[in-house]
């Protein structure tokens, strides 16, 4: 038996929204989908609700014509800059023989304490455990069942303001939906980026959006950082601007957005942040070698670039990207340097030739990720920009999974899922 399940992503550049049929054997099918420009969103914050709310109502139809069918409830996908995480532990004693749930229950409940008192105006958005510990025996994810004295888990815990998830809710439940429950970007990301391979080498995942950049550590298959940063792909476009002097962002967006296609038309290198031939016969050569023809793209009043000055100018806002996350993973006691390098999604990661910029600065392997995992109409939506919605889909289906099974004592994994939300309720 399928189930419908459709997800919103409110971005700072776009709101999409995708709907799927569920079922417990098989891929989420894809049967509707639309993606409209946002607005009333700044940095991944709502600033103007009836804006966002009219752009939300419009995707949502759209969406639902393809699909035809019509919404009942959604999950809600989350950025923003206040994004915060932090991981606890819980050890308890075990009363019993074995593990029991309610263990399960008091260890992850003793972690959140640990948290006591949650940032001002913060709430948790995620429990994820991390790794069980039985009597000094690490390792371990699904402990119920287990025999033992000492239970102990670490846990990773997401944290999203209070008035960005209220407001978030508010809008849906004005159109006559209910939110269904709420999902960090970064972490809809993993379940249509990463292999486990790749989380138990340890990978960085950066969701380079419009407004913010979503981030996400692994190491050893933990979750060890999570959080945001207020800068993203719209910072490159008004550093364009500015540093053309080009009179409209409409226009330094539409550069941005076919570098790929200007290098290729003046038969540059493939690498865009090349700094160009090293020796130069005189000045002449020099400026015309430092000259990019833009006419194709007419853009009124303006035929050429220099080069130099674009890659500048793209490379120094990529590398500020990278520093803020760097800064703030090392104030966690991680690194964004994973040994299995950086992973790079969203709308910015179609950049031209940013996995080489970054490869260049971090000096790990760098790739774009393409989402995978689903079926149906999904040709529009196998782009970076829609990781996360992909993603978020994929978390409904194991949410959905929990709710059918957890109950009948024979699934572990669903049980530890279905504890993790009574916590959360």
């Amino acid at each position: 038996m399928s189930e419908l399940v459709s997800v919103l992503d409110i971005g700072t550049s776009k709101t999409a929204v995708a709907i799927a049929l569920v079922e417990k054997e098989r891929p989420p099918r894809i049967i509707g989908f639309a993606s409209l420009p946002s607005k009333g969103v700044k940095k991944g914050m709502i600033t103007n609700i009836e804006e966002t709310m009219e752009i939300v109502a419009a995707t949502i139809t759209s969406a639902e014509r393809m699909a035809d069918v019509q919404i009942e409830d959604i999950y809600i996908t989350v950025t923003g800059p206040n994004i915060l995480s932090k991981n606890e532990k819980g050890t308890i004693s075990i009363p019993g023989e074995e593990v029991t749930p309610s263990d399960v229950i008091r260890a992850i409940e003793y972690a959140k304490t640990q948290l006591s008192p949650l940032p001002n105006g913060m709430e948790i958005l995620h429990v994820i455990p991390n790794e069980f510990i039985i009597d000094s025996q690490g390792g371990i994810k699904y402990p119920i069942g287990m025999s033992g004295e000492k239970l102990e888990v670490e846990c990773h815990f997401i944290m999203a303001p209070t008035s960005l998830l209220k407001n978030l809710s508010k809008i849906v439940q004005r159109l006559g939906i209910v939110d269904r429950g709420f999902i960090f970007n970064a972490w809809a990301d993993t379940f249509s980026l990463l292999t486990e391979t790749e989380k138990e080498l340890g990978i960085t995942l950066l969701d380079i959006g419009g407004g913010t950049t979503d981030v996400i550590i692994f190491k050893e298959n933990k979750i060890i950082y999570s959080g945001s940063v207020p800068l993203g792909g719209n910072n490159i476009t008004a550093d364009i601007a500015a540093g053309l002097h080009i009179p409209s962002l409409e226009q330094a967006e539409k550069i941005k957005n076919n570098l790929e296609t200007i290098f290729k038309q003046n038969e540059q290198s493939s690498k865009v942040f090349a700094k160009g031939p090293k020796k130069e016969k005189n000045a002449k050569d020099a400026k015309a070698a430092d000259t990019l023809d833009i006419s194709s793209l007419q853009i009124p009043g303006l035929e050429k670039i220099s080069k130099k000055l674009l890659n500048d100018i793209v490379e120094a806002r990529l590398v500020e990207i990278l520093e803020f996350a760097e800064k703030n993973a090392r104030a966690s006691g991680a690194s964004i340097l994973s040994p299995g390098g950086i992973i790079v999604t969203g709308g910015t990661a179609k950049l031209y030739s940013i996995t080489q910029t970054i490869q260049d600065v971090t000096k790990v392997p760098v790739r774009v990720g393409i989402p995978r995992g689903l079926e149906g109409m999904t040709d529009e939506m196998n782009s970076p920009e829609f990781a996360t919605l992909q993603g978020a889909l994929l978390f409904a289906k194991e949410e959905i999974n929990t709710e059918h099974t957890a109950n009948n004592g024979f699934n572990i994994l669903d049980k530890i899922r279905q504890i993790i939300k009574s916590i959360l309720k």
